[in-house]
Order: C-alpha cells, then structure tokens, then sequence
C-alpha cells in the first residue's frame, strides 16, 4: 500500500523504547490527509508496534508500511508535541 511516509530511525535524543520518526509526508497523499506531519513519531500501525531505532530497522518498518491491505483504512498511533494521536 502506498502511504506517502518517509521513515526515519528516531533520534538518540528521543529517549523511547519504540516507534520511527516520520521525516516527512508526501502532499497529497493519504498519510497527508489523515493529518501526520513531518516530526511525528510513528508508534503503531493498526494492531502492530512499529521501531526504528538503526537505519537497518527503516526497511522493516517500511515492509509493514507495504503490507498494508489497499484501499482499508488503518489506525496510525504517532506521537505528538507529548500526545499520542490516532
């Protein structure tokens, strides 16, 4: 499926246990219209824990992105100036 999110490893000062950093959202696209902005930390997708700690964890989470069933919505749960969005 296609997302429109440019994942990151988060960053060593983010003291977290999981989750990715969202580097930056396509305009235009669905990660767009549900409202993730560029800065967010990406912690679930749908019932499944996304982490990204080392560059090699980004293609993992980006295989999850993928996975995804076309065209079914899907909870996103990212992080947000301290708040966990859905």
């Amino acid at each position: 499926a296609y997302t429109g999110l440019n994942i990151q490893p988060r960053l060593r000062s983010q003291k977290m246990d999981s989750g990715a950093l969202v580097g930056g959202v396509l305009s235009g696209s669905p990660a767009a219209a549900a409202g993730i902005q560029a800065g967010d930390i990406l912690l679930k997708v749908g019932d499944r824990q996304i982490n990204a700690h080392y560059s090699e964890e980004v293609p993992l989470v980006n295989l999850e992105l993928y996975a995804l069933p076309t065209g079914k919505p899907t909870p996103f749960e990212v992080l947000r100036d301290g708040k966990t969005l859905t």
